[in-house]
């Protein structure tokens, strides 16, 4: 079943944090590389992913 999750990371050497979404993954695991793929995997640094219900992610995108 496919999942959505909230990735919160931090790019190294700078002080703030920043979440996004991943919408359609199967597992927390391909969230989090996703994430990686997207800003360079020696660039972040993952502080956790959540998964998402899904009528939270229906609500946001109203």
């Amino acid at each position: 079943m496919m999942k959505d999750y909230m990735v919160e990371f931090m790019f190294k050497g700078l002080p703030f944090h920043e979440r996004t979404r991943v919408y359609n993954v199967n597992n927390r695991s391909e969230a989090i590389q996703a994430v990686k793929n997207h800003y360079g995997s020696r660039a972040v640094k993952i502080i956790s992913a959540k998964t998402i219900k899904n009528d939270q992610c229906k609500d946001n995108q109203e």
